[in-house]
C-alpha cells in the first residue's frame, strides 16, 4: 500500500493520533495532516495551510463553509485597508472571527482568560507572488496556554471543526481506490450502507463483531461474550470514519474501502488492518 498524499487531508499539522483499538485492530499513531511551514515568519502554536484558490475566493469559500456548518460568523476584518488608512501598507490580510458558543464558551468557563483566543480567529494572507495562506491557533496550544483540564473532547472537536473549515480552501482530491479492496466510501455511502448494520471478521471461534448503531454508538464483541462500546462519527471533509473511546491514544479515523459485501479499514499510513463482512441489522445481539 502507498501512503495517502498529504493533500488528501489538507496540509496542516493536527495533533490527532491513530493507535491500537480493540474494536478496529488499528495501531501505530499517525498524524492526521502533514505540516506546512508558514509562508512568511512563524509563531508558536500557529497552524498554517496553503490555499488552492485566490484571495477573494478563499475568503468566500471559508465564509460559505462556516455558514453551511451553522457556525456563528462574527466579522471579517480587512487589515490591509486598516493599514492603508494609517499609511502603513501591507499585503492583503483579512482576519475572520467565528465560533460556536455552546462549544467555545466552555473554554472560558474553565479559564476566563481563554477569551483571548475565542471566538476562533482564522487569518487569510496573500504573498507577493499571489500565494494565499491560512493561519489559526492550534487548540493543543490553547489547551496548554490556559491549562484547560477536563476539556479534551471539546478541544478535539474544536480542532477538527477548524481543520474542516480550513479544508474549504483546498481543491477536492479523488477518493482512494485499491484494485482488490475497492474504492473509499464517502460519508453518504457509509451512512447508507453501514449505519444500522453490522460487521464481522476473523476465523471461526475467534470471530469479532461490530454494530454501528444509529444513535452514534459502536458496539462490539466476540464469540467468547466479551463486549465493549465506543462512539463513532464522520469527518466529512475527507470522508473518514472515526471512533472515540474517550482516550485520544485509542481513538482515531480510518478510510473505509468497500468491495461488494466487504469493507476494509485503511489507516493513514496506508496499512489495511482488517477486512470485514457487512451483515444487515444487528444479528449478533450487540
Amino acid at each position: 500500500m502507498t501512503e495517502l498524499p498529504a493533500s488528501t487531508c489538507g496540509r496542516v499539522s493536527i495533533g490527532m493520533g491513530l493507535a491500537a483499538l480493540v474494536a478496529f485492530a488499528i495501531a501505530a499513531a499517525q498524524p492526521v495532516h502533514a505540516a506546512t511551514p508558514a509562508p512568511a515568519g512563524s509563531a508558536e502554536g500557529v497552524l498554517t495551510q496553503l490555499s488552492d484558490y485566490g484571495f477573494d475566493e478563499t475568503v468566500d469559500r471559508l465564509k460559505a463553509d462556516i455558514a453551511s456548518k451553522g457556525i456563528r460568523f462574527f466579522d471579517a476584518i480587512d487589515q490591509a485597508t486598516l493599514g492603508a488608512g494609517a499609511n502603513l501598507p501591507i499585503r492583503r490580510s483579512t482576519l475572520m472571527l467565528f465560533g460556536n458558543p455552546p462549544l467555545g464558551v466552555q473554554f472560558l468557563q474553565a479559564n476566563p482568560l481563554a477569551g483571548l483566543d475565542w471566538p476562533v480567529r482564522m487569518l487569510v494572507t496573500e504573498e507577493a507572488d499571489g500565494q494565499v495562506s491560512l493561519a489559526w491557533t492550534d487548540f493543543a496550544y490553547v489547551q496548554r496556554r490556559y491549562s484547560l483540564t477536563g476539556k479534551d473532547a471539546q478541544l478535539k472537536m474544536a480542532s477538527e471543526v477548524a481543520a474542516s473549515i480550513a479544508h474549504a480552501s483546498t481543491a477536492e482530491e479523488p477518493l482512494y481506490e485499491d484494485t482488490e479492496l475497492g474504492r473509499q466510501m464517502t460519508v453518504a455511502e457509509i451512512k447508507s450502507v453501514l449505519v444500522g448494520n453490522s460487521l464481522s471478521w476473523g476465523e471461526p471461534g475467534k470471530k469479532r463483531f461490530q454494530y454501528l448503531a444509529p444513535d452514534g454508538s459502536l458496539r462490539g464483541g466476540n464469540e467468547t461474550g466479551r463486549r465493549y462500546a465506543l462512539r463513532w462519527h464522520f469527518r466529512d471533509y475527507d470522508n473518514l470514519f472515526c471512533a472515540d473511546s474517550g482516550d485520544p491514544a485509542t481513538s482515531g479515523c480510518v478510510q473505509l474501502l468497500r468491495s461488494g459485501d466487504n469493507v476494509s479499514f485503511r489507516r493513514k499510513d496506508g496499512m489495511v488492518e482488517l477486512t470485514a463482512k457487512i451483515t444487515a441489522g444487528n444479528p449478533f445481539g450487540l
